[in-house]
């Protein structure tokens, strides 16, 4: 058995609907591109954790936390080479 504490995030994120959604798709994708679903679904997750305190950093508070959602600068640090056009629209530059 493996077991791993990912101690992340920002308590902010637990105000938010849509985050558990959010995390299975995250985990999806990551065990998509990975063999071993245990790193992936930490991977996943601790990104998700880095994600939601940039976010919180950048907002006034649980209203404005969509930048974790799309269409933010937090996007575009995330994908430099990418350009935000909408909400969860990247358009390669």
């Amino acid at each position: 058995m493996r077991v791993v504490a990912i101690r992340n995030g920002h308590p902010m994120m637990a105000r938010v609907t849509g985050r558990g959604c959010t995390a299975t798709a995250l985990v999806g994708a990551f065990i998509g591109s990975n063999t071993d679903r245990f790193t992936a679904t930490v991977a996943a997750l601790a990104t998700l954790g880095v994600a939601g305190e940039i976010a919180a950093a950048m907002s006034t508070g649980p209203g404005s936390l969509g930048a974790l959602a799309g269409n933010s600068p937090l996007q575009c640090r995330a994908f430099p080479d990418a350009r935000c056009i909408g909400p969860d629209i990247l358009c390669k530059r």
